[in-house]
């Protein structure tokens, strides 16, 4: 590095100004060789304390999921099992097969289900009939069935009895009009009871009518009739007797008097604003 030399002692001004252009030459030349010469190295300081942790990063996304992985071979087929023991002759074997049964038939011959037949838990099973579990269920709608030795119908029910004519009836108000049924089969057994509170207006002869079924078309198989009960009439009557119409749904009604010596045909007449009958008839219907 360039050192400045050291300044003359100045005794006049031309000597002053001459040393003072050379002090400045040496001072260029001295910041030119600053510029050219390297800085020395310095000592190095101490080492800084270590700063604090930086804030964790977000955490990355999820990958792709990988594929699955190939199904692995088939495992070899197993020993064949031992064959079972034969069954006794008396044994049966029974088939089973998903669904109502269109015909299951065992070996020995009895019994034999058909699509006729069929038992589901909304009626009846099979156990529950060789069981007596419950009463035999028919369907709400008669199925219907002309073989003599079938039965196809049960049915419990209640319906509204009318007293009325041959001819007409009109006008009629009653305290109780009831009925009840029982049909087994193509049997119906009927019971009623009316209580007037005005007969109104009743033409021809007297009639039970709008019976629950229609009574089987035959006049020498209609049934037969009871009155169990009566009371407020307008003629004395000793007894009362019925005939079911056939192929109809009223019934006739006969009379014993003491007037009329014998049985007749009771008419509107006969019955008063306080008439009160209770009756039975039993019938074959025609279905």
């Amino acid at each position: 590095m360039a050192t400045l030399a050291k300044p003359y002692t100045v005794t006049n001004a031309a000597q002053q100004s001459e040393d003072i252009d050379r002090m400045l030459d040496e001072l260029y030349r001295a910041a030119q060789d600053l510029d050219e010469e390297p800085a020395s190295t310095g000592i190095a300081g101490p080492a800084g304390s270590i700063g604090p942790r930086g804030v964790d990063g977000d955490e990355g996304e999820l990958g792709e999921r990988g594929q699955p992985g190939l199904i692995g071979p088939a495992g070899p087929i197993g020993p064949m099992g031992t064959p079972g023991v034969d069954g006794d002759d008396t044994d049966l074997l029974w088939v089973q097969q998903v669904g109502p049964p269109t015909s299951v038939v065992s070996l020995s011959g009895v019994n034999t289900w058909t699509a006729a037949n069929t038992w589901t838990a909304a009626g009846n099973n099979f156990d529950e009939i060789l069981a007596v579990d419950k009463g035999l269920q028919f369907p709400a709608t008669q199925v219907a069935d002309a073989g003599a030795n079938v039965l196809d119908d049960y049915e419990e029910g209640t319906w509204t009895p009318v007293i009325g004519g041959a001819t007409s009836e009109s006008g009629q108000t009653y305290s109780v009009q009831q009925g009840r049924y029982i049909k087994v089969g193509r049997v119906a057994h009927v019971t009623g009871r009316c209580t007037f509170t005005a007969k109104g207006t009743i033409t021809g002869n007297l009639r039970i009518k709008s019976l629950p079924f229609s009574i089987f078309n035959s006049t020498s198989s209609e049934g037969g009739f009871a009155m169990a009960y009566f009371s407020g009439l307008a003629t004395a009557v000793v007894f009362f007797g019925g005939h079911p119409l056939a192929n109809a749904t009223a019934c006739d009604v006969y009379m014993l008097t003491v007037a009329a010596g014998g049985v007749t045909l009771a008419q509107g007449a006969d019955v008063d604003n306080t008439s009160d009958l209770m009756f039975g008839l039993s019938y074959p219907t025609s279905a």
